[in-house]
């Protein structure tokens, strides 16, 4: 693959982007608890500690396990929020790092612009700071790519065994890492393959044959795995039901799901989002090897949930945005190649030179004016609709939760015995043991398979040991009808935006009456 000369050199390209490495994790790694966990993070998270309680094949269960068994290295510790997001942090420097090795595949110039371009987009800064699958899924993604290339690249046909080592073994890893993050993303598998073609040529079908092993492997492997899944979990039922064939009909979806990015373009990356429609066009046109790889990821990453009948979320695209950044660092790398062609002096090419870097200013002063609320107010951010209704005002948030579990510590603190704290559905619950430092438990009401039957709430209440309750009005009522127990309201703490508050009682030995919502 011919390769444009770029005019950073080696030493000043390498020490450039170490200090975009060491700026993104910072920023990213700053004030990681300022938006309080939500439902999956407290999911993913207690899933995580269970490993450490002998559940080893538990995490087989869901559909991303490596995001479990991942977290499940950083602990048993204490601030498990705290850790499970810089846990996902770490994920955003390899991306970043490979972005760059990806990008060096046409020069260095693009490989800096494609991270610069995922390292400044608050699309990526938000969700890399949560403790959620997709971040883990792009670094995969990513590792699989730089692997490719060199595996392709260096592998002689006969002697597949022998060369089937360093870049050979993480290829085989990241293979099976990419479906063991997220289900989902075992569209991607056909990216080594895309790879092979465009570097050995489609009419040459050696490079199917050099990566027969890697998909041999990786096929029998996830097989097991995900057979075993299946077999024991019912993972693919579950996957079925999940999806919306009968809510909407499939134009509906798809409709609706474009709707939905072109509004989170609008919201986290307008600038970038315009480099990447560019890149995409340009990529049409004059066909390199490299864009054309980079175009097709991008379509299959983004394609896997814009054509998917069910409802995905900003952080699904993670992928996307990887493969979506490099076909922007191809694009402004053109334009710095090109536009200076037609000035003669030396001062109009600065000036053109000038011009071009407007674009990434622009995305980055786009970017330090969301990191900025980030860090003190992130109720405040200009953030998707559906992310908002995620993180702020609905059920799913913690915000309220947060606030009731660090006013009930307080409260447990002054108790001689252990308390008994209720949560009044298993959501909340989830949420509220991110945040729970006292000397007792923590129980879901309705559930008792969780926590404990009505029956028992009873029981316990009439032992006189302390017990509260955190009722979440946006799901249930404290409802007690025909017990003596009467829950005393203490505390209730409001939503951003108009959301229903987090109500904290605590329970009465006395005749039930409705209290006040």
């Amino acid at each position: 693959m011919k390769r444009p000369t770029s005019n950073l050199q080696s030493p000043i390209s390498t020490y450039i982007i170490i200090a975009l490495l060491l700026v993104s994790f910072s920023l990213r790694l700053h004030a990681l608890l300022q938006l309080p966990g939500f439902i999956d993070e407290g999911n993913h998270l207690r899933w995580a500690s269970e490993v450490w309680q002998g559940r080893w094949l538990f995490p087989l269960a869901s559909s991303k396990p490596l995001l479990i068994y991942y977290e499940a290295l950083f602990f048993p510790f204490p601030a498990a929020l705290w850790l499970g997001r810089a846990a996902s942090v770490l994920t955003g420097v390899v991306i970043l790092s490979g972005l760059y090795a990806l990008g060096r595949k046409w020069n260095r110039r693009t490989g800096f612009f494609a991270a610069l371009f995922y390292a400044v987009m608050p699309w990526t800064f938000f969700h890399e700071r949560l403790a959620v699958a997709d971040s883990l899924v792009a670094a995969c993604a990513v590792v699989m790519m730089v692997a490719a290339f060199r595996y392709v690249t260096r592998l002689q046909t006969r002697r597949v065994f022998e060369t089937l080592r360093v870049s050979g073994i993480i290829l085989v890893l990241s293979m099976i890492a990419l479906p063991l993050a997220k289900l989902s993303a075992v569209t991607l598998l056909v990216m080594p393959l895309i790879v092979a073609l465009n570097l050995t040529g489609f009419k040459n079908l050696s490079g199917l044959r050099k990566l027969w092993l890697p998909y041999l492997i990786s096929g029998v492997v996830l097989g097991v795995l995900l057979g075993y899944a299946n077999s024991r979990y019912s993972v693919g039922q579950e996957v079925i039901q999940r999806a919306g064939f009968g809510q909407r009909t499939m134009m509906d979806w798809w409709a609706g799901n474009a709707s939905d990015v072109v509004e989170w373009f609008r919201a986290y990356a307008i600038v970038i989002g315009l480099a990447i429609v560019a890149g995409i066009a340009i990529v049409l046109i004059r066909r390199q090897a490299l864009g054309i790889i980079a175009l097709i990821g991008f379509g299959i990453s983004a394609g896997t949930y814009l054509f998917a009948p069910s409802t995905a979320y900003p952080r699904y695209y993670l992928p996307a945005l990887a493969f979506g950044c490099l076909l922007a660092g191809l694009c402004l790398d053109l334009i710095w190649r090109t536009l200076p062609k037609y000035v003669v002096d030396r001062e109009s090419k600065q000036a053109v030179l000038s011009l071009i870097m407007l674009i990434p200013l622009f995305s980055t002063v786009e970017f330090l004016l969301f990191v900025y609320p980030s860090y003190i107010a992130p109720a405040q951010l200009r953030l998707a609709t559906v992310d908002r209704l995620q993180h702020i005002t609905l059920w799913s948030s913690g915000y309220g939760i947060r606030e009731a579990m660090q006013y009930v510590n307080e409260q447990v603190k002054k108790e001689a015995e252990p308390s008994i704290v209720y949560v009044s559905d298993l959501a909340g619950m989830v949420t509220a043991r991110l945040y729970w430092e006292g000397n007792g438990r923590v129980l879901t009401l309705w559930d008792a398979t969780m926590g404990a039957s009505v029956d028992d709430v009873d029981g316990r209440v009439a032992s006189g040991k302390p017990t509260f309750l955190l009722v979440d009005t946006d799901h249930f009522k404290a409802n007690f009808v025909g017990l003596e127990v009467n829950p005393r309201e203490l505390a209730r703490f409001q939503r951003p935006e108009g959301g229903k508050p987090i109500i904290v009682y605590r329970l009465r030995r006395e005749a039930f009456q409705f209290p006040k919502e």
